[in-house]
């Protein structure tokens, strides 16, 4: 090979690298410049967290006698909660137990259900979704007994 074909080769790959540094460059700009537009979205998240106290309640069931239910209250004082968490089942030992947990996000609480079930007490994690006129309750120690269930809030007088 010729030298100015090695200086010819070398110049093309001195050129193509500054152009993949241009071009990097120019595309990390562009991804910050869209960072502070995510946070605002974010930001705008309606805090549904508002009061002391929270009421929630599930009936599932057809049988005009036979009906499970679920029941979900807690109270707020700063970020802590605490509250009660009950599946009454129509035909089954019952599920009853207190929450301890903390507001984690807006409008997500997150900490521990200790409940009491066939005569053993027991505790798994649980999640609160809250929204507006309901919540998303997810609880279970790993995914594959995890359940969760959307309850609809109600007055707790």
């Amino acid at each position: 090979m010729a030298r100015e074909d090695v200086i010819i080769l070398m110049m093309k790959k001195f050129v193509f690298v500054l152009f993949m540094i241009i071009f990097f460059a120019c595309k990390n700009e562009s991804k910050t410049d869209q960072q502070p537009k995510l946070q605002q979205k974010n930001t705008t998240v309606k805090n549904y967290l508002t009061q002391e106290e929270y009421c929630y309640l599930k009936v599932i069931g057809k049988s005009s006698n036979l009906k499970d239910s679920i029941q979900l209250n807690f109270n707020i004082k700063d970020a802590k909660v605490s509250g009660n968490y009950s599946w009454i089942f129509a035909e089954k030992d019952n599920r009853k137990g207190s929450i301890e947990a903390e507001i984690t996000t807006n409008n997500t609480i997150e900490g521990i259900f200790i409940f009491n079930q066939e005569g053993k007490v027991d505790t798994e994690p649980i999640k609160i979704l809250v929204k507006e006129n309901s919540a998303k309750v997810i609880s279970g120690k790993d995914k594959t007994s995890q359940v969760s269930f959307k309850i609809k809030k109600w007055d707790c007088n």
